[in-house]
């Protein structure tokens, strides 16, 4: 590894101490002897010894730190293989512990990749589990509460108590029997944590509304459609006919403000059944020309059936009144005009016709009937009359 060593002895003595070896060589013999040659040998003499201690110091250098490198080489080298063969071992027991795995246990598809819960497939298919699980809960308490003929028991005024299981029973009490009744039930999909109080309450009340006796159309549809209409009667002549007997009488031209609350057991331009709470005031003269005077005022129940035409741009059928209230009537004893407790029934029919472009709120009509009054302390008479009607929808 170190080669050359004559040369780089040279070299080094050279740069060490900055003079050249080969100028402390043997004078030539020219030079003559004495003194002079004495001196320059006894400079060649330490010149030599400098020379030769110096080369022996750095073969020694040299030595030393080619020991020294070849030591670091094969400690590297050992470390290396060291760390080498840990690696094929562990490599080797991966291997071996894969192997035994792949041997022992089957792996299904269905886990290679996981599952993202804000995935939309996933929360669908989550949802549809739960709603599935509530309808058959429903469907079980329906089940339940109609196997035991749960009804309305019509003794009960107050409503604490419904017919179960052929008895009167407390509500609260038909709920904890039912939901004490869910929580062992066999239900496929798990819906027995859905059988709450609530719900069964929920459900109680709907099969019992549904007991309800209702009034169809003839079509089925069953609305509890209500509306309120305030109507204006022009009434030219009423003609008043004695039921004792005797000259009829008429009333000069009427004014008549109706209010209605109407309960509509159709759909809006069909036809079928209507029922009114309805409240009158009455306004005429009592002599031809004369002031307008408030005769009479009446509330009551008016029933009507309704045949609607042209999507309910028509409408038409009969209506039948009872009413209670006070007029000004004859009196039989004194032949004075006085207010007297009043009835009245009456049936007749009408015609209305939908104003175009106020979606069916403006009705005007005509209206014709007969109807049976008896005022206390008068005569009671039978009335005949035919009427202009302008009637608005809210």
């Amino acid at each position: 590894m170190f080669d050359d060593q004559d040369d780089d002895k040279d070299a080094y003595v050279a740069d060490t101490f900055g003079v050249d070896p080969s100028a402390f060589a043997a004078p030539a013999a020219a030079s003559g002897g004495g003194l002079l040659d004495q001196a320059a040998s006894a400079f060649s003499s330490v010149a030599d010894s400098v020379t030769s201690a110096v080369s022996s110091a750095y073969d020694n250098a040299s030595n030393a730190a080619a020991g020294a490198i070849d030591s670091v080489e094969g400690a590297v080298s050992s470390a290396y293989d060291s760390v080498a063969s840990a690696a094929g071992s562990l490599v080797a027991d991966g291997q071996a512990v894969a192997s035994s795995a792949a041997a022992d246990f089957t792996f299904s598809p269905i886990i290679t990749a996981p599952v993202n819960p804000a995935d939309p497939a996933v929360i669908q298919a989550a949802a549809a589990k739960v709603i599935a699980a509530s309808n058959e809960a429903e469907d079980w308490i329906r089940s339940f509460l109609t196997g035991k003929t749960l009804g309305p028991n019509t003794m009960d005024a107050n409503g604490a108590t419904v017919m179960f299981g052929g008895r009167s029973t407390p509500v609260d009490q038909v709920v904890d029997t039912t939901v004490a009744a869910g929580r062992g039930a066999s239900l496929k999909l798990g819906g027995n944590d859905h059988i709450t109080a609530d719900v069964v309450r929920r459900i109680v009340t709907e099969i019992l509304l549904a007991a309800v006796p209702r009034v169809p159309t003839r079509d089925g549809h069953d609305p509890r459609q209500v509306s309120l209409y305030i109507q204006y009667t022009f009434t030219p002549k009423t003609v008043h006919v004695p039921v004792a007997g005797g000259q009829s009488t008429s009333d000069q031209p009427a004014h008549t403000l109706t209010g209605q609350i109407t309960f509509e057991y159709h759909a809006d331009n069909q036809s079928g059944l209507e029922v009114s709470l309805t409240g009158s005031a009455t306004w005429f003269a009592d002599d031809k020309g004369g002031h307008l005077t408030n005769q009479s005022g009446f509330t009551g129940v008016q029933v009507a059936w309704v045949w609607s035409f042209l999507d309910g741009a028509f409408q038409a059928g009969p209506q039948f009144q009872a009413l209670a209230g006070a007029s000004r009537a004859q009196q039989t004893a004194t032949n004075k005009l006085a207010w007297a407790p009043t009835g009245q029934i009456s049936a007749g029919g009408q015609v209305q016709y939908a104003v175009p472009g106020l979606g069916g709120h403006l009705l005007i009509g005509l209206q014709a009937g007969a109807s049976g009054t008896a005022a206390q302390g008068a005569g009671s008479t039978v009335d005949f009359s035919a009427a202009l009607t302008f009637t608005y929808k809210f």
